[in-house]
């Protein structure tokens, strides 16, 4: 969805599955005069098109979209328009998910528990070109530099980001039937990753796996359950 701009203003671009979501950024955003929600959209598919036509000056990212997850967006996004940051705003717990959406090119990470008006200051900071995140993933960026590869956890840090998209949907009790369905791919292929995801990360069978995935992802909801902004 194109939205009429003010170009004395930064152009912000907002994806996200749920509809209310976004109109709810675009509202709290439009408080502030130096921004502007310039497009809206759910669809991974048409993240793109939208960046070639609105050239935005950032963008605001949930991790559940359509046809496509969030970890996979922020990579293409940044491949082929890295000078523009991308800040993501996720129910899913930062200790989770905000290392991975870092090191696949966003500017910050920011939670939907958070103050509403800490989206506008988050803005601020990545147009500025800083990044912004807590104070505890600050130190966890710093130490995925400088502490090795140990254990079966850290080597969640090795899956590739489909492989990370699949092992998050085992995670959250899904079947590798429904897991094809959602990511529109053959089971095949989804047994496929599973060996992949099992021989990174030492796992010896399916059950294993499931077992990782959900400890993993303990307290994390389902995409469909995603709350609204506050």
């Amino acid at each position: 969805m194109m939205i009429k701009e003010n170009k004395a203003k930064h152009r912000i671009l907002t994806v996200d599955e749920h509809p209310i979501v976004r109109d709810g950024i675009k509202n709290l955003i439009e408080t502030d005069g130096r921004m502007q929600v310039c497009g809206q959209t759910g669809d991974y598919c048409e993240v793109m098109d939208l960046m070639f036509r609105l050239k935005p000056h950032a963008i605001i990212c949930g991790l559940s979209v359509e046809n496509g997850d969030g970890i996979s967006l922020i990579n293409q996004i940044n491949a082929r328009h890295s000078g523009t940051p991308i800040l993501v705003f996720s129910m899913y717990d930062e200790s989770t998910h905000a290392l991975r959406c870092i090191k696949a090119g966003a500017r910050g990470y920011l939670m939907k528990k958070s103050p509403s008006m800490e989206i506008i200051y988050a803005l601020q900071e990545i147009l500025k070109g800083n990044i912004y995140v807590s104070e505890t993933i600050k130190k966890q960026i710093i130490n995925s530099f400088t502490v090795p590869v140990i254990n079966g956890m850290n080597s969640i840090d090795t899956l590739s980001p489909r492989e990370f998209q699949i092992y998050r949907l085992y995670g959250q009790g899904l079947q590798t039937v429904q897991i094809a369905d959602k990511i529109k791919c053959s089971s095949k292929t989804i047994e496929t990753h599973c060996l992949r995801i099992r021989r990174k990360m030492k796992l010896h069978n399916i059950n294993e796996l499931i077992s990782s995935a959900s400890k993993y992802f303990a307290g994390v909801s389902c995409s469909s359950k995603e709350e609204d902004m506050p």
